[in-house]
Formats: structure tokens, sequence, C-alpha cells
């Protein structure tokens, strides 16, 4: 269309012959879909791999469950391998529980108790133990128990031989 008012003005029918076919369709592209984590494009495969690793909940209050810490450990363990070393650490910390717990009855003592204690205490003190002397004085009562027995069995045998004052004389 011109301007210009000498020119014709184009009929319709003149447009219509002269008009540009209109575009033929474009083929279909290949949609891709754009995932972002954390503002990172990720491709869906690796979306599906990480998937495949992901823990499924289903049932009614599956969701919920994910909020008791003790059902995500034991499904960490499950998942890591790890369940019987749990169970393991589980058991020592229940046996260390009991032994605090005994240890806390044993502080729990009365003034007489505590009086008798530290009596004893002070006798062995006295006596001034060394390491390993109780071996040594387990030799030394064997020899004397012994040396009993060696004299009594002389002392029969002088009975037998002198007649009956065996132990006047030994």
């Amino acid at each position: 269309m011109y301007i210009d008012d000498e020119r014709p003005s184009p009929s319709a029918e003149s447009i219509a012959a002269s008009a540009v076919p209109p575009h033929p369709p474009l083929p279909p592209r290949r949609m891709r879909s754009v995932c972002r984590v954390n503002d990172a494009a990720m491709p869906v495969k690796a979306l599906r791999a990480l998937g495949a690793l992901l823990v499924d909940f289903n049932g009614q209050g599956a969701a919920a469950a994910l909020s008791n810490e003790q059902a995500q450990m034991e499904l960490l363990d499950v998942w890591a391998g790890t369940a019987a070393l749990r169970l393991r650490f589980d058991a020592l910390a229940a046996a260390l529980a009991a032994h605090h717990a005994r240890a806390a009855e044993m502080t729990d003592v009365t003034e007489d108790e505590r009086a008798d204690l530290q009596h004893e205490i002070d006798a062995v003190s006295a006596v001034g133990p060394v390491e390993g002397e109780d071996a040594a004085l387990k030799v030394e009562l064997r020899q004397m128990e012994a040396s009993r027995v060696a004299a009594e069995a002389c002392s029969g045998v002088l009975a037998v031989l002198g007649g009956g004052g065996g132990d006047a004389d030994v």
C-alpha cells in the first residue's frame, strides 16, 4: 500500500492474489525438560538416577515417620548396610548406661558406711602393701605349711621310736 494519492488503491482481490502463502508448519521440535536444583540446570537422566537411590515411602503416615529420628537412623543404616554395627553400638551403649547407673548407686553411701570404708582404707594403708607382695606371701605361706607338715611327721616318728614323748623333744 502506498501513501501516494495518484496511484489506485489495490482491491481486496489483488491483495489476495499477491499475498504470500502462509508459512508451512514447523516440524515438531523435541521438547527438553529443564530441571533446576539450587539454580543449577540438571539433566532429567541425573535426576532419574538419583531418584532410584531415594527411599520410596508408601502408605498412610509414611511421611510422618520421617520426623522420627529413630526411624531416620534405621532407614540410613539399612541403606548403608550398617544395621548390625548399629545394633552392636546400641547394646554397648545400653551396657555403658547400666554401668553408669551402678556407679551412681555406689556413690550413694551413708556417713556410717563411709566411715567404715575409710577405716578399712586406713588399715590397709597402715600395712603398706607393695605391688606383687601377695604372690611372695603365698609362696612363704606354702613353705611354712610344708615345714609344719614335716615337723608333725617327724614328731610322729619320734613318738613311735621314743615311746610317746615326741612333743617335748621337738
